[in-house]
């Protein structure tokens, strides 16, 4: 018997049919946790709790990567000259490359709910 198995399953209850004339009974009603098939329900919460959790891992290697290449690098961008561990140069690097995406995708974010927004005042009126 492996030790995942769950054992044997219990049947589902009946509720006895009402009398004739009477209705039936109101289903039972879920703790606001659970989903209809029992289960626990995902949150907010709970999903701020996960993205600190990768996040940290992410920076611990991350930071590993770094301290495993220090060997310094000159950088030079339009006459500035910077001498910069290797990791440090690379992350900053994905950095700026995150920045050049980001920002131009928020822009036309902000674009769409201002539109959605006017068409919405335009249906109200």
């Amino acid at each position: 018997m492996s030790t995942n198995d769950p054992g044997p399953e219990t049947p589902p209850r009946r509720e006895p049919d009402p009398a004739p004339g009477r209705e039936p009974a109101a289903a039972p009603r879920r703790a606001s946790g659970f989903d209809d098939s029992g289960h626990v329900k995902g949150s907010r919460s709970s999903a701020l709790y996960l993205g600190l959790i990768v996040a940290a891992i992410l920076s611990i290697l991350i930071l590993i990567f770094i301290i495993q290449n220090s060997d310094d690098v000159m950088i030079q961008l339009f006459g500035w000259e910077a001498s910069l561990p290797t990791g440090v140069a690379i992350l900053l690097a994905a950095v700026v490359g995150i920045l050049i995406v980001a920002i131009p995708g928020s822009i036309r974010i902000l674009q769409l709910r201002r539109a959605l927004t006017r068409n919405e005042k335009r249906r109200s009126e």
